[in-house]
C-alpha cells in the first residue's frame, strides 16, 4: 500500500522519542499503538489512516454523529473506531495504547458562537484531561 495523502500534512517521527508525562521526562520505548481522537473528522480522517500506513497499530475515538458521512470515501484504510464522547473518556480507554493524538473538538467558527460552553468543555478541557490520564501498556 502506498503512502499518501494531501500535501498540508506532514508526519515526522524520531523514535525513540521523549515523554514528559506528569512532570517526569523519561525514555519510552518504540512507539506502536497510537489512539487517535476525531478519527472522521477533518484532520483524523486523514492521519488515522496515514500512521496506519506507516506502519502504526492505529485505534480511533469519535462521537460518530457523521459517521454516515465520513469524510474522504476513497475505500482505504480506516482505524477500528470506538464510538464515545471525548469528556466521557477514562484511563480504561487508553489500555495499551502508546500515544494520544488529540484532533477530537468541535472546528468551526457557528458551532463554537452557538455552543461557547460546550466548545470549551470539548475543545480545551478535554484536551487537558487527556493529557493527564496515564497511558498504560500491559
Amino acid at each position: 500500500m502506498a503512502c499518501h495523502g494531501p500535501a498540508l500534512i506532514r508526519i515526522t517521527f524520531t523514535l525513540p522519542c521523549q515523554v514528559r508525562h506528569q512532570g517526569r521526562t523519561s525514555n519510552m520505548d518504540i512507539i506502536t499503538r497510537i489512539l487517535v481522537t476525531g478519527t472522521e473528522g477533518y484532520l483524523g480522517a486523514l492521519l488515522a489512516p496515514e500512521l496506519i500506513c506507516r506502519g502504526y497499530e492505529v485505534f480511533g475515538l469519535d462521537t460518530s454523529f457523521y459517521k454516515e458521512r465520513t469524510l474522504y470515501q476513497d475505500g482505504g484504510t480506516t482505524p477500528l473506531t470506538l464510538a464515545k464522547d471525548l469528556r466521557h473518556v477514562g484511563a480504561e480507554d487508553l489500555r495499551d495504547v502508546d500515544a494520544v493524538v488529540q484532533m477530537g473538538e468541535l472546528s468551526n467558527d457557528p458551532a463554537g458562537q452557538g455552543a461557547p460552553t460546550i466548545t470549551y468543555e470539548i475543545n480545551h478541557k478535554t484536551s487537558v484531561h487527556l493529557a493527564n490520564l496515564p497511558l498504560r501498556r500491559e
